[in-house]
């Protein structure tokens, strides 16, 4: 008899009896209907093997149907469970189930100590030779296991500890029934545990090996001829170095994860993220092949496999839920299967297989399912294809109207393009711009537009676009000159060709798209009544490009990011103060200029009279700070109603006796005009200058480089950018001192630290640590959930930070910047986050 001892001493024992196959086969037991008799052990069906496992799981079945891939409802696994109390390989009752696989606790959350799959056995007795072998068996047993054949073996296991794999064999059927198992024996009848201190052996009167501190115990899988121990030994060690170190179960057994990406070559998916295990991540909604396979050495190859596959987090139920979790048990069968994981979370996967000699062998692991952004070059045809499609339904579909067909997580994008306008476009405040919160404020409306797009299309990520691929290409051969790029078939192809003479968007998907008219509610609009910044007077509906600064190619003033741009940010920037002032601007502002540019009349401004042109082209290459920082010292004003059609035109303040003061500064900051030259100035010349660049002039910056900027769809993978150069920052060289605290910083120069640039006329609102995002971002819980929050800086600092406080639902495709290492783009050599070590 197979027998059991509960928590509460109740013992239950099936029945072993004779099949019509000639071999002993388990009772089902009391619980259930139907007998074993007469079953092929091998039958998918629900006798044999198949449907055993399942038994024991406490997934049961008709009678006589077939089981193949389908999931199980929470409702009907709690129904099987019912039957059968207690703890581990206690809680039997007729071998129909587990009280405590995957049992939560009463606050809902998974016992992290208690097994997914529970226990699976199987017992299959060929002629006198007995073959048992015990999968999984939980970590948290309260009860004793005994396995009894007559009275010649008994194996006994009485400390509540995790076994990985066990295979219990005597030699073959010629040998005696009455041949003792010696585990010190060196044929292939001998039970062969792992070494461990803890394990004590003890032959009793009959013969059995008693295993009293079994911490894990693994067992060699035969065939039915059985094998040399020893040499499985060594065999083990070979193969311990081919499986991840969390997984249980036998070592010759390996498991493959791919998808389209990783047919593609793409490999290290996950690396220098503490939580992930390179080779176990899954995407959500992407269709995952899983294989096993026999290591080569083990000279067998596997017939089939039985998946138990299980969300292990994120299961109990959540308030703003970002993703629908499931707690279904999926049971596919297959030495390789398809399978599509619902949502970001940590997944049990067990697998039993058999091989072409009647060995069995089983693995116990877990994968992390996580988002995986790409640069944008790397996706492949179909998610390009499928971003750019989901942004135009979100471009053409209201928020109200979509939650009606994509869910509660849905908004429109007007909805970020209003957020982004209201935090950038306030008049003595820029929340998100211009001071320490560039970063955690986008990371976290980034975040939050994500989830929008998976509520359109549940497999995707926004992209990165990694700038310095596109500058490495232009800068030698075209002396740095970005405006090539916009003539390129991955441009056009994908965001449009611009209209030299409209300046709209002419080709492609996003051909004359049309910005949107404000509401009355909408406080911050501009002029001519779009959702637009208040100092754009540009009179056109359509999304607006110039490449171009005032007629000028902006190369003079805005370079396009490199190689070496980027390698200084992560590498010369010590502190994070110093590192967040940095990224707002050269390693991604030119970006945003040479797509937006800027128009009106300022192209034919003539300051030849007064400056020199160098000084002349710098001050109308940075003509969109020039409008927007006098419009928020109220130096100047716009037109409160701007009717369509008319031509409405900058109103300079020049009673204020600050006028001249603030032009002046305009002058000196953007056009680098030295103080020895404009202390020549008088105020009538200044003035003259302000008439001739600014007042009565309609001037209006690109929508790519005003507040309003995310109605295109290439800024959204612009920011990503950022977050992913922070990540690697912090894991191969990570900042000195505290985040934030200005007061300490010691970055050896001598200006006056503060949080943001209009410190002076704000109180920098959006900037502290403590100041909350003007979105709101998705972050995993405790119980590893992931829900949409509202979050400070400092705690979406936090979630972003690669280590054990990263809270993200997604991780970047990799660190790796081999483009870096040519010559023409400067050959620098960022270190792999495998080599920090030796880096430092």
């Amino acid at each position: 008899h197979l027998c059991w001892t509960t928590g509460s001493g109740g013992r239950r024992c099936p029945r072993l009896q004779m099949s019509g196959y000639g071999s002993f086969m388990l009772d089902h037991g009391r619980e259930r209907a139907g007998s074993w008799d007469d079953e092929d052990p091998m039958d998918t069906s629900s006798g044999g093997l198949r449907g055993f496992m399942r038994r024991l799981a406490g997934q049961g079945q008709d009678e006589g149907k077939p089981m193949r891939t389908h999931s199980i409802s929470k409702a009907h696994r709690s129904a099987s469970r019912d039957s059968f109390r207690g703890a581990g390989l206690g809680g039997f009752d007729g071998l129909g189930g587990f009280d405590d696989m995957g049992k939560r606790r009463s606050n809902g959350e998974r016992d992290p100590g208690r097994s997914k799959l529970g226990a699976t056995m199987v017992a299959t007795v060929v002629g006198l030779g007995v073959i048992v072998t015990v999968l999984t068996l939980g970590a948290d047993n309260h009860s004793t296991f005994s396995l009894k054949h007559s009275s010649t073996t008994a194996i006994t296991s009485s400390t509540p500890q995790s076994i990985s794999s066990t295979n219990l064999a005597t030699d073959s059927a010629s040998n005696s029934a009455s041949r003792s198992v010696d585990a010190d024996a060196g044929n292939g009848g001998s039970v062969q545990p792992h070494a461990n201190p803890t394990m004590s052996h003890a032959h009793s009167k009959t013969n059995g090996l008693s295993h009293a501190h079994p911490t894990m115990m693994h067992v060699n899988t035969h065939s039915k001829h059985g094998g040399n121990a020893n040499q499985d030994q060594g065999r083990e060690k070979k193969r311990k170095g081919s499986t991840v170190a969390s997984d249980q179960g036998s070592l010759s057994l390996l498991l493959s994860i791919s998808n389209d990406y990783t047919n593609q070559g793409e490999s290290d998916t996950g690396e220098g993220y503490s939580h992930i295990t390179v080779g176990r991540v899954v995407e959500p909604m992407r269709e995952t092949t899983l294989a096993m396979s026999l290591a080569d050495e083990s000279g067998s190859d596997l017939s089939t496999c039985y998946w138990l596959i299980e969300q292990a987090s994120g299961t109990a139920g959540v308030v703003n839920g970002a993703y629908t979790y499931s707690e279904d048990v999926v049971e596919p069968e297959g030495v390789s299967v398809a399978h599509t994981f619902a949502a970001p979370a940590t997944y049990s996967v067990s697998v039993t297989c058999t091989d072409a000699d009647s060995g069995f062998h089983t693995l116990s692991t877990s994968v992390e399912c996580v988002y995986v952004r790409r640069e944008l070059r790397d996706l492949s045809s179909a998610d390009m294809t499928s971003f750019l499609d989901t942004f135009a339904v979100m471009m053409g579909t209201s928020t109200k109207e979509g939650r009606k067909t994509y869910g509660a997580n849905y908004r429109s994008l007007d909805y970020y393009v209003r957020l982004h306008l209201k935090g950038a476009g306030s008049r003595n405040a820029d929340q998100i711009h211009d001071g320490m919160g560039v970063l955690t404020q986008h990371a976290t409306m980034t975040s939050d537009f994500e989830l929008s797009m998976q509520t359109v299309a549940p497999s995707l990520s926004v992209p990165y676009w990694d700038y310095t691929i596109d500058s490495a290409a232009f800068k030698v051969e075209d002396k740095g000159d970005a405006s090539v790029f916009f003539e390129t078939e991955f441009w056009v192809s994908n965001f449009g060709s611009t209209s030299s003479r409209k300046h709209s968007i002419d080709s492609g998907r996003f051909a004359d798209q049309q910005v949107s008219l404000a509401s009355e509610d909408d406080e911050v609009k501009s002029p001519y009544g779009f959702l637009r910044a208040p100092w754009n007077l540009n009179p056109s509906s359509s999304v607006t490009r110039f490449h171009k600064m005032c007629g000028l190619n902006p190369r003079a003033a805005y370079a396009w990011p490199t190689c070496e741009n980027h390698y200084a940010l992560t590498f010369q920037q010590k502190t994070w103060y110093d590192w967040v002032w940095t990224v707002s601007y050269l390693p991604h502002g030119p970006v945003h200029a040479w797509i937006g540019g800027m128009g009106g009349t300022c192209d034919g401004a003539d300051l030849s009279d007064w400056l020199e042109s160098s000084y002349e082209q710098k001050v109308k290459l940075n003509m969109f700070g020039v409008l927007k920082n006098m419009w928020r010292s109220e130096m100047i004003e716009m037109p409160k109603y701007c009717s369509e059609g008319s031509e409405c035109t900058v109103q300079c303040v020049k009673d204020s006796n600050k006028f001249v003061h603030k032009f002046t500064a305009q002058l000196k900051g953007f056009g680098g005009v030295p103080d020895d030259i404009m202390s020549n100035f008088t105020e009538a010349a200044i003035m003259d200058m302000a008439d001739r660049l600014l007042c009565g002039k309609q001037l209006y910056p690109g929508d790519h480089l005003e507040a309003a900027s995310p109605v295109e769809a290439s800024f959204w993978p612009i920011h990503p950018t950022l977050d992913r150069l922070y990540q690697y920052k912090t894991l191969v060289d990570p900042f000195h001192g505290t985040a934030w605290d200005v007061t300490v910083m010691d970055d050896g120069d001598d200006d006056a630290h503060k949080f943001c640039e209009l410190d002076s006329d704000s109180d920098c609102l959006g900037h502290h640590p403590g100041d909350l995002t003007v979105g709101t971002s998705v972050v995993r819980q405790s119980s590893g959930a992931y829900t949409l929050e509202t979050v400070s800086n400092a705690e979406a600092l936090a979630a972003v930070t690669p280590g054990s406080g990263y809270t993200m639902p997604y991780v970047y495709q990799n660190f790796k910047w081999a483009h870096c290492t040519s010559s023409t783009s400067g050959a620098v050599a960022f270190p792999s986050v495998g080599d920090v070590a030796a880096f430092r």
